[in-house]
């Protein structure tokens, strides 16, 4: 009897709260707190102090200038790399940064003067063989004009002395004459003609032979290049796949395979997530430090600000804005172009305010909320809050100095102290709890 009297009691005050919870949507206040009971609270006394707000950031470095390092502009096609300066070296000016296979440019060079020498010796033999070819048809021409005027001087005219077929036999020698001394005359102006186009001819070809060498010879005196200045060699990469210039490969002319940055004015090219970067602005000071050397501190200045965040992966949900950073100061061996770098930029540097960190600060509605200590049950007090960062922010009203806040703060729907329908009870075995 008892143990049914004990259950159907259990039943009935599930049943009860049930639907007290149901219609309330919470559960009664002396549970809430007897589960706020036993955790054990933590809290934070609020005292004023200085508060620098800092934006964190990452990227690489890189040159404010450099100069470009490109293939010889020569007119002989492409250059195989020979050697090729290390990347990342040091060099001075006249340091020899890549030298180009030179024996194509031998062969090419030698097959040109050959082809050269026989042009040469083919115009020398066009024109001797020319002058003789039409010296010889001078001669004949010549000949063919004393003998046209012999038969002219010979010729019968006299009807009383010569016969008509005589004298018709004299005109057809007259003629013939005349039509050899004509042909003559016209095969001597063909040859010279004919000699003169192949002379003509070979000396166009000497021409391109010999501009082709001009050309050899300057790309031969090309195949060295040598620094500009002092620097930091960096190759040119290309391609999806990033490669840079090797011992083996051609380039060709006018494609720049190297730079050389000038290391004495750096910047920095760093990315500042979306929601730190809310107050950031051209100007603002703060330092960075090297992957390499993080215990090295360089100076910065925020040069330049994009206006839109971008994800840095496809498809990311997560923003940045990408900011430009100004190294100040003289530049230093460890600051290399491609290097990683961290930076802590100064966003706002406040005095004599409030900070809590964010752990203790609730949001419901658009209003901020914190639990200030105050024995013998935790106050839920509004506040207004001011700048901050990733761990704290600052309050501007609705606590004092000296007071104590929590920083695991009970859950939302715990009602506040005080009077009013959401006054709390204070039962002894809560507030000994939260003492």
């Amino acid at each position: 009897m008892k143990t049914w009297t004990l259950n159907a009691s259990i039943c009935v005050l599930g049943m009860v709260l049930g639907v007290w919870v149901f219609a309330n949507r919470s559960l009664p206040a002396w549970l809430l707190f007897s589960e706020l009971g036993s955790v054990k609270p933590i809290s934070y006394t609020l005292k004023k102090s200085s508060f620098l707000i800092e934006a964190p950031a990452f990227g690489e470095l890189q040159a404010a200038s450099s100069t470009p390092i490109s293939v010889p502009q020569v007119r002989t096609g492409g250059l195989k790399v020979f050697w090729i300066v290390k990347e990342g070296s040091r060099v001075r000016k006249g340091d020899t940064l890549v030298e180009f296979d030179a024996s194509e440019l031998i062969q090419q060079s030698q097959d040109t003067n050959s082809n050269l020498e026989s042009t040469l010796r083919q115009l020398e033999v066009t024109v001797l063989r020319g002058n003789s070819d039409t010296g010889q048809v001078a001669v004949d021409r010549e000949i063919a004009g004393m003998e046209l005027q012999k038969v002219k001087t010979q010729a019968p005219r006299e009807n009383s002395i010569f016969t008509r077929n005589e004298i018709i036999e004299g005109e057809l020698n007259i003629e013939l004459s005349s039509t050899r001394v004509s042909e003559l005359g016209g095969k001597m102006d063909s040859k010279k003609n004919l000699n003169q186009t192949s002379q003509r001819i070979l000396v166009i070809e000497r021409r391109q032979h010999e501009k082709k060498r001009d050309l050899l010879q300057q790309s031969l005196g090309s195949l060295k290049i040598l620094a500009p200045h002092d620097g930091i060699v960096l190759h040119k990469k290309d391609g999806w796949w990033m490669v840079g210039t090797s011992v083996g490969d051609t380039r060709w002319p006018g494609t720049t395979i190297l730079t050389i940055p000038d290391i004495a004015a750096l910047k920095a090219k760093v990315y500042v997530l979306e929601a730190d970067a809310g107050n950031l602005k051209v100007g603002q000071k703060g330092y960075l430090t090297v992957d390499s050397h993080p215990t090295r501190h360089f100076e910065i200045a925020v040069e330049r600000l994009e206006t839109l965040a971008r994800p840095l992966e496809k498809d990311s949900p997560v923003k940045y804005f990408e900011v430009l950073l100004k190294l100040e100061g003289k530049a230093d061996d460890i600051l290399r172009p491609g290097k990683m770098v961290r930076a802590r930029i100064t966003v706002a540097h406040l005095k004599d305010v409030l900070v809590i960190p964010r752990s203790a600060l609730s949001e419901e509605n658009r209003r901020f909320y914190v639990w200030v200590d105050a024995p013998p049950i935790p106050e839920k007090r509004e506040v207004e809050i001011g700048s901050g960062d990733g761990a704290r922010i600052a309050l501007l009203s609705g606590v004092r100095e000296g007071e104590s806040v929590l920083l695991n703060p009970p859950p939302a729907n715990l009602p506040a102290q005080g009077k009013g329908p959401n006054a709390l009870s204070q039962p002894s075995k809560a507030a000994g709890a939260l003492r």
